[in-house]
């Protein structure tokens, strides 16, 4: 069995494809900056709700991630 991953054997709709997958990670993280730019500047009061819930999220992702490193972490002291 031949595994081979590289840009070379694409062709037609699975090259536009890859091609898209390499784009997406850039494109969200310049409409998530520039979008929260121009809605600041748009709708000042719905932008800083969407920030401040955008930190409440990580927040409460922090504090459970937290909770189960320390239960992790009980567990294998034990």
């Amino acid at each position: 069995m031949r595994f081979e991953f590289t840009k070379q054997n694409l062709q037609g709709s699975e090259k536009i494809l890859q091609r898209f997958f390499e784009i997406l990670p850039g494109l969200t993280s310049w409409s998530l900056i520039l979008g929260t730019i121009i809605f600041s500047i748009l709708k000042p009061l719905g932008a800083a709700l969407l920030i401040i819930a955008f930190y409440l999220f990580w927040i409460l992702r922090l504090l459970y991630m937290m909770i189960f490193l320390v239960l992790s972490y009980y567990r294998l002291k034990t």
